[in-house]
């Protein structure tokens, strides 16, 4: 009889995300730090995702082949590494080095931890994949708040902003420099990336049977609706990735402390939600729980544009988060139900075209908002949401 999960592996996930955390916001100001100038920092960013998306696609089939385990182990190494590299470099060729690993770390950890999961759940899919949406928010919120005691300890800036409001005691230490203190974030993110190999390692797959084909690259017709599905709702992330927090900024002016608190909203639906968002699925159907996941950002990107008050920016952000919860878990379990023995190649393919559509918009995005108009980004986004829903229709289910 096939069990959920075990403990070990809901730690393995959290200390993984752990090790993420704010890692995106991070590396523009590391760049900065080692003298990089805009175009190395965004090479930085490309070098990751084409490590990712390039190993995607390929690594599905080869994970309904052989053993997961090794290869979970494996890319928890490569993080390791990678971290532990970021910890230590002073020169941007290191730190592309350490991308490219942290890339293929990536896919080897998150793609095989979906296929094990598909696999322990086979009874109730969405709410596996609810909870696990909801434990990567808890890691990542830990290593959100290490870097900012981190940054609250040794940051100048920070620390001049602080004594505007408080008298520090004697014993709070001197400012570091920012590359002193990006080294020790990295390095704890590191210590939290050791500790998710070390709970892989208890991590025990079910027996099964491989399939008898041989190894190779294939889209079933069953996975064509799902990938679309993907392709599209990447494309609208991609769209507004570059430009909802530039919109937010300009519209109101906050700063970083007024960004972080209206993100802190949605956050905590993040943090709560798509675990109930995904029992709701497993008992009214993945179809309708993905079509309806998808219409609701559609009401937050429509009129995001238009929002005056920064409290109705969070409550639209909010409708967004509850979407995506409900969205995200029917998603992967409607390719687990597509695909009940090839399911690496299912996600491969299924993160492959999320990516892929995401990485083709990002630049279109900031395009459109300099060019068409500050709308423009955020009702295609929303047209491409409404039309994956819609795509939904097609997708084969037995729930």
């Amino acid at each position: 009889m096939r069990t959920g999960p075990p403990r070990a592996f809901w730690q393995m996930c959290f200390w993984g995300w752990a090790a993420l955390g704010s890692f995106e916001f991070l590396l523009p100001l590391f760049g900065q730090a080692l003298r990089a100038d805009a175009t190395t920092i965004g090479l930085l960013f490309s070098v990751f995702s084409i490590s990712a998306l390039g190993l995607r696609a390929g690594l599905g089939p080869l994970l309904d082949r052989v053993a997961r385990r090794p290869i979970l182990i494996g890319g928890l190494v490569m993080y390791v590494a990678a971290l532990t590299t970021f910890a230590l470099a002073r020169t941007v060729e290191l730190v592309v080095v350490a991308r490219l690993l942290q890339g293929v770390g990536s896919t080897a950890v998150w793609l095989t931890a979906a296929v094990l999961l598909a696999e322990w759940n086979e009874g109730g899919q969405a709410t596996g994949f609810g909870r696990y949406q909801m434990i990567s928010v808890w890691g990542a919120g830990l290593a959100t708040a290490w870097t900012g005691l981190a940054t609250a300890l040794f940051d100048a800036a920070t620390r001049a902003e602080i004594t505007r409001y408080i008298r520090l005691p004697s014993w709070y230490p001197a400012p570091w420099s920012q590359l002193a203190l990006l080294h020790l974030i990295f390095a704890g993110n590191a210590l939290c990336a050791l500790v998710a190999l070390l709970m892989a390692m208890r991590v025990h797959e079910l027996p099964r049977r491989a399939p008898t084909q041989r190894l190779r690259l294939h889209v079933p017709a069953v996975l064509v609706p799902l990938i679309a599905v993907a392709a599209i709702s990447g494309i609208a992330d991609g769209l507004l990735a570059p430009v909802q927090i530039i919109l937010l900024d300009a519209r109101f002016g906050k700063g970083l402390l007024g960004i972080g608190v209206v993100y802190a909203v949605p956050g905590i639906i993040y943090a709560c939600v798509p675990g109930a968002a995904g029992r709701w699925a497993d008992r009214h159907g993945y179809r309708r729980a993905a079509a309806m996941g998808l219409l609701l950002p559609v009401i937050c990107y429509l009129w995001l544009p238009w929002t005056s008050s920064i409290v109705g920016w969070a409550a639209l952000l909010c409708v967004e988060a509850l979407g995506l919860s409900l969205a995200t878990p029917a998603l992967f379990a409607l390719v687990a139900q597509a695909a009940p023995v090839e399911r690496g190649n299912g996600y491969g393919l299924f993160t492959f075209a999320g990516g892929i559509g995401a990485a083709l918009a990002q630049g279109a995005g900031g395009w459109l908002y300099d060019h068409a108009g500050r709308p423009v980004p955020f009702l295609i986004a929303g047209g491409c949401m409404a039309l994956g829903a819609l795509a939904c229709r097609y997708v084969r289910s037995t729930k």
